[in-house]
């Protein structure tokens, strides 16, 4: 008999996502966008406005987006705490789906990420 599935979002769910990404809008935009964590209200960060009222283009979140997915930038994001301490735990009782929108060019690197922390047996 198979277990029921549990699916979890990896970014910003169990991973730490958001300030890796915060610091790859700002070293993009040389200081002009300077998003803080209260700013951004949704996925589509040219969609949030800093402090001062800036943002990002559409076309500059697809480049940044582009090199958020580099396996560099991603091996920089940390779980977050006691992340896969849970996964495992529910892993007992369900079979674990994690989902990403990441882009695919990320997936190896994502799936290095997951192994390199610890994260329990999932599908991706």
């Amino acid at each position: 008999m198979s277990r029921p599935r549990f699916c979890v979002d990896i970014d910003n769910v169990v991973a730490q996502t958001d300030a890796v990404m915060r610091r790859i809008i700002s070293e993009y935009t040389e200081g002009r966008v300077e998003l803080g964590y209260k700013d951004v209200l949704e996925f589509d960060y040219h969609k949030c406005k800093d402090a001062n009222g800036n943002s990002i283009s559409r076309e500059e979140w697809n480049a940044i987006h582009l090199l958020f997915s580099e396996p560099r930038n991603l091996k920089l994001i940390q779980p977050i705490p006691d992340a896969q301490e849970c996964l495992t735990q529910l892993a007992d009782k369900y079979e674990i789906h994690l989902a990403t929108s990441r882009l695919p060019m990320a997936r190896r690197a994502t799936v290095e990420w997951l192994d390199t922390f610890g994260f329990p047996s999932h599908g991706l």
